[in-house]
């Protein structure tokens, strides 16, 4: 009967112990996110795309793990390494499909690939993708979509019947038409 109650406690210990190693794990995650969005907040970019890439590749299956990947290809197209933010927003584009910021995805592939990497048959293809259905249902004459980025980017994006209309900032990023 002692043995039993003797490996109960170091049970009870074992798991309390582990619950609050994982509890100062996470801590120290989403303080070290929040380092990153602290950074970020106060223009200091590439300090947080360093701590934000370091993050997902010790976190990655993080709930910010969309938002973080947005920002290194933001990052990447910032400091012209085309390639590596063509390989973030394909992952972003795998991971993420049906996610409501897609448009913005597509949007700096698009405009990656026909300022920088020309290719005529993979422009059309994105450019059938922004059209293939209507990106926001509405029966107005234009909808409009934001979405804030983890590197204080604000982008926006205008579906009218004609056109769409995507904004960084509120300077136009990219304009597409059928």
């Amino acid at each position: 009967m002692k043995l039993k109650s003797i490996n109960a406690g170091r049970a009870f210990l074992l798991i309390l112990f582990a619950s609050l190693n994982l509890s100062c794990l996470s801590t120290g995650a989403e303080r070290r996110y929040q380092e990153a969005i602290k950074e970020a907040e106060e223009g200091n970019t590439n300090v947080a795309f360093l701590i934000l890439k370091d993050y997902l590749n010790e976190f990655p299956q993080t709930p910010y793990g969309k938002d973080i990947r947005f920002a290194l290809a933001e990052h990447y197209i910032d400091m012209q390494a085309y390639r590596d933010a063509i390989k973030e927003l394909k992952s972003y584009l795998t991971d993420y499909p049906e996610d409501k910021t897609m448009v913005f995805v597509r949007a700096l592939i698009y405009k990656i690939l026909k300022e920088y990497q020309p290719d005529p048959e993979l422009i059309e293809s994105i450019e059938s993708l922004f059209f293939s259905k209507s990106i926001f249902l509405s029966f107005s004459s234009s909808k409009t979509y934001t979405y804030k980025s983890l590197l204080n980017n604000t982008y926006k994006a205008v579906d009218y019947i004609d056109r769409i209309t995507i904004l960084k900032n509120d300077e136009i990023l990219l304009e597409v038409s059928p």
